[in-house]
């Protein structure tokens, strides 16, 4: 009996590293270009909203950061997009040849409100890429 419940174990085991690996190896498929991205959103004690973003992609590439970011303020149970920012008006949200990059937009904000960002980011090389989004959590001035 006790011979059975080890198989059992040894074989429930190996099924449950055989999906994890099955999984991991799906996730780094999922992008030819992007390996990890992120954002977020501060306030500081001036109201001041800081939008943050890092791209990581698989090697060097033509060009890497974040295409548009745009920044939703919350009134009471109005939420109203407030500030747009683009590559094209913002050249520090881009950058080429680096395999890794990160910046930050900043927006001035007012007192009790809360802030939240959509940001796309991209990495692309050789006239391809990919572009993912990521939607910031709220932050309150």
């Amino acid at each position: 009996m006790r011979v059975k419940s080890i198989r059992r174990t040894a074989f429930l085991f190996t099924v449950c590293v055989l999906i994890a690996q099955l999984t991991v190896f799906a996730y780094a498929k999922a992008s030819d270009y992007i390996v990890a991205y992120a954002a977020s959103t501060t306030a500081n004690t001036s109201n001041r909203i800081t939008v943050s973003f890092n791209v990581t992609a698989n090697g060097p590439m033509d060009k890497i950061g974040a295409t548009t970011i745009y920044l939703y303020e919350k009134n009471g149970n109005t939420t109203t997009l407030v500030a747009t920012f683009t590559e094209k008006t913002n050249t520090s949200m881009t950058s080429t040849n680096k395999t890794n990059y990160g910046s930050s937009v900043t927006y001035q904000g007012q007192a009790g409100r809360i802030y939240h960002a959509v940001v796309h980011v991209y990495a692309g090389k050789d006239g391809k890429g990919d572009t993912r989004t990521k939607t910031t959590g709220s932050v309150a001035t």
